[in-house]
């Protein structure tokens, strides 16, 4: 049967270690994310295809054009304006109003007023087409003004690296449209990830067929530590007596107290079970010099201690994690020397100094000793 159940509780822990956003402009990227978006989002060197400034010199070509046709249509129109007032004139004077050039001279004149009307309504379209191109011009020379260009995922990475001296482990992979990419390091416990999403930001905008916004794409990384551990939480004897349904409650009701004390820790059950058939005392040819019942006293006494011993082991190795050399005690008992002290300093390293006095503060470090407070007095003065 069924003697004890060892409950053990395994939790995990994340840590964000870092995170940020950044944006460039991409000539060759569309109104949605494509193998294109992945491809230059990973680019170290841009070529000069990536600065230019799209269709700049075609939308001055297309206002030359567009000014001189105006011109025309001005000119046209300053012509039919001169015809129609030298019309009204021979109209209003003619004496005779029924005379059949009198009827001819009227004909003239509506066809004089035809021809303003058609001529005044394409200069009205040419000039707010003007207007459009004259306004594209302007966005394009806006669409200069200065983005993360050059700030892509192999920069944000190498920054990283550079920041907790990173091995990276393996190739990074991507899942859809984000990067991911585990490393390690001799300053960070646990299994460290980087993940890096894309995103269009904004879509490319034309004028007249002229493309005068690149796309801007907007990449969102994370760098995060997680911690798993796992610990004996309980070791429930059952009595002899108790049949197997009562001693399956019994370890459920456990369970459940359990999950509600720890909900996003996970528990496995290991069932320690002993053969009936070894406790009988009158078998032909085996000898006991003890009891079945000091027999199985014993066995729970050593099951106890070993239980004893496992928990001393968990313990041991999560204290090899967190062990306090004889420098460290020593760097708790004097002032702390901010050696970055008027430095300026980037995202990453206040992302990391954030994390580092969240960390001291949590777990009482002996070294942390106020180091970690200079950025908070920095932040104030500003």
């Amino acid at each position: 049967g069924c003697e004890s159940a060892i409950i053990t509780l395994t939790c995990t822990d994340d840590v964000n270690l870092g995170e940020g956003s950044t944006r460039y402009k991409c000539g060759s990227c569309g109104s949605s994310l494509s193998d294109h978006t992945k491809e230059c989002s990973m680019y170290t060197t841009l070529s000069s295809s990536d600065d230019d400034d799209t269709g700049l010199a075609d939308l001055y070509g297309m206002k030359s054009s567009l000014e001189e046709e105006i011109s025309g249509v001005q000119s046209m129109l300053a012509d039919a304006r001169e015809r129609k007032a030298y019309l009204e004139g021979l109209v209003s004077s003619y004496p005779d109003k029924t005379d059949e050039t009198y009827a001819e001279l009227v004909g003239s004149l509506d066809a004089v007023n035809a021809e303003i009307s058609e001529l005044s309504a394409r200069l009205a379209s040419l000039q707010r087409q003007l207007e459009e191109v004259d306004k594209g011009i302007s966005e394009v020379q806006i669409d200069g003004e200065a983005t993360d260009d050059y700030y892509r995922i192999p920069a944000i990475m190498q920054d990283l690296k550079t920041l907790y001296s990173l091995s990276w482990q393996g190739e990074g992979w991507w899942s859809g449209y984000t990067y991911y990419r585990y490393a390690s390091s001799p300053s960070v416990g646990g299994t460290l990830t980087f993940m890096a999403t894309l995103t269009i930001d904004r879509k490319p905008v034309h004028v007249f067929g002229v493309k005068i916004h690149r796309a801007i794409v907007k990449i969102s990384w994370r760098f995060t530590a997680s911690y798993t551990e796992s610990q004996v939480i309980d070791n429930i004897t059952f009595d002899a007596e108790m049949d197997d349904d009562a001693k399956a409650g019994l370890v459920n009701d456990r369970l459940s107290e359990i999950a509600q004390e720890y909900p996003g820790c996970t528990t496995s059950v290991e069932y320690v079970k002993t053969d009936n058939g070894d406790l009988a005392e009158d078998t032909d040819d085996t000898q006991h010099l003890l009891w079945a019942s000091d027999r199985i006293a014993i066995a729970r006494e050593v099951e106890a201690r070993l239980m004893a011993i496992y928990a001393e082991i968990v313990s041991m190795r999560k204290m090899m994690h967190y062990k306090l050399s004889v420098l460290d005690a020593l760097g708790g008992a004097v002032p702390y020397i901010d050696e970055n002290m008027g430095r300026r300093q980037s995202t990453v390293e206040k992302c990391r100094m954030r994390w580092l006095r969240n960390a001291a503060d949590s777990h009482h470090s002996l070294g942390y000793n106020g180091k970690y407070e200079i950025e908070d007095e920095e932040d104030s003065d500003q």
